[in-house]
């Protein structure tokens, strides 16, 4: 015969196995989906990027500095953001990270400079929060058992934005190759396309 405390931990261990089972919320769904426009963008950046400074005539040293100086402002501005997002809210800075994100992906398609896209992929670093402040959201809206398949919806998103982003650059070149655009705007339209999906 099961004692009081063995009852006692049963009964929290089914009650807890009950509510890492139950749905997670319908509010995180534009919450993980926020992240996955945003990384899809990061993914065309990573795969176009190199490419497009190269036809510019950008040298390796600069192609690598474009590329750094995204984790360097990501590293920096993450924490300051997603501290803002505390104090004024999730959501607020959410549509700020997008918004960001937006407005960087056109100054990299806008510019026919190296020093402008450097400067765009810093700015792209500065909004790159959308993670963290999502994580954040996520354990706003659920608690205990279902944190931590709420945090990996998130992280999943983000990955799965990485992947496609190639993808999708590669399909958008080919597209814009067979509406006749010009080879030296392909790789602009698809930053420019990028932009469109962080809206």
């Amino acid at each position: 015969r099961l004692g009081a405390a063995a009852r006692t931990r049963l009964a929290f261990m089914a009650a807890r196995s009950s509510a890492a089972t139950e749905p997670l919320p319908p509010t995180l769904l534009p919450i993980t989906f926020s992240v996955f426009a945003q990384m899809i963008g990061e993914g065309i950046a990573i795969s176009s990027l190199p490419l497009h400074m190269t036809l510019l005539g950008a040298s390796p040293l600069e192609v690598g500095l474009a590329t750094s100086c995204f984790s360097v402002a990501q590293m920096v501005c993450c924490p300051a953001l997603v501290s803002l997002s505390s104090r004024f809210g999730r959501a607020l800075v959410l549509r700020v990270c997008l918004g960001g994100a937006t407005l960087s992906s056109l100054l990299i398609a806008a510019s026919g400079s190296t020093a402008g896209i450097v400067t765009g992929r810093f700015c792209a670093g500065v909004f790159a929060a959308s993670v963290p402040v999502a994580q954040a959201a996520a354990t706003d809206i659920v608690s205990g058992p279902q944190t931590a398949r709420a945090l990996s919806r998130v992280s999943a998103a983000n990955q799965a934005g990485v992947v496609v982003g190639p993808a999708a650059s590669a399909l958008l070149i080919a597209l814009f190759a067979s509406c006749g655009v010009a080879p030296p705007l392909r790789l602009r339209c698809a930053f420019a396309a990028s932009a469109v999906l962080s809206l």
